[in-house]
């Protein structure tokens, strides 16, 4: 990728980020230039989502979405990271790419899916503010942490709760869930496969802490499971003993 353009909505617009050593600006959606794209990411869910996707209909640029608005399905199909399952010869319109836990649980259940059959997937994941989609997010959390630190009002806007040093339930189901339900199914070619997905939104900025519990319809030998995840890209095996902070750094995606 040589070049970037940034649309953005609300306090977002103006916002300088950098790309390959240069500053890059974001603008309002509605000044989105049509022109010949290779391709468009969703970060996050957008009000103005027909403008968007109006304007890459008439560039023909596809749409990669990675704020789990749209469900996967016939037409809207998951693209996976070392996948060996078909994708179409031509990117479809709007593709859904796995981002945060949704990234992890779809790359596991993938790469187990041809050796056994699954009976349920549960996912519980606990999730850093960015994964709300917004910069208010990330400065709620540190002005809630400020404030603490400093025997000052707490105040909530993004988040119904008082996040710093704290964590709570996320109760609206969201599309993100859906999403990772339907793609869960599509991937083990089972339609009644039973998946749950809880998370929490955790006291730190970026980031996805999670455990996945994967139930077979047969018992399943614990070395089979290990060799599965060493001959695949982007996955490390550990003893038992490692400590999650050993790791950071480390991953390859």
């Amino acid at each position: 990728i040589d070049k970037v353009q940034l649309a953005g909505e609300g306090p977002r617009v103006g916002e300088i980020h950098e790309f390959n050593n240069g500053p890059a600006l974001v603008i309002d959606i509605k000044d989105m230039a049509e022109q010949d794209y290779h391709a468009a990411v969703l970060l996050s869910p957008s009000e103005n989502l027909e403008k968007i996707t109006s304007t890459l209909v008439l560039g023909s640029v596809p749409l990669i979405d990675m704020a789990g608005v749209f469900e996967p399905s016939g037409d809207v199909p998951i693209l996976l990271p070392e996948s060996d399952l078909p994708l179409p010869e031509k990117l479809p319109m709007i593709s859904v790419l796995p981002s945060g836990v949704s990234h992890a649980v779809t790359s596991i259940v993938q790469t187990l899916a041809g050796k056994h059959e699954w009976r349920s997937v549960t996912a519980m994941a606990v999730k850093g503010v960015s994964d709300k989609g917004t910069r208010q997010a990330m400065d709620e959390l540190f002005d809630q942490t400020r404030a603490i630190l400093g025997f000052k009002e707490v105040e909530t806007v993004e988040f119904e709760k008082q996040i710093a040093f704290n964590s709570f339930h996320i109760d609206e189901i969201g599309s993100s869930k859906a999403a990772l339900r339907e793609s869960m199914r599509m991937i083990t070619g089972n339609s009644k496969l039973n998946v749950h997905v809880d998370s929490l939104w955790g006291s730190f900025f970026v980031g996805v802490i999670g455990t996945i519990w994967l139930e077979s319809t047969e018992n399943i030998e614990l070395d089979s499971i290990e060799s599965l995840f060493s001959a695949t890209s982007g996955f490390q095996i550990l003893e038992s003993k490692t400590a999650v902070l050993d790791v950071v750094g480390s991953d390859e995606i």
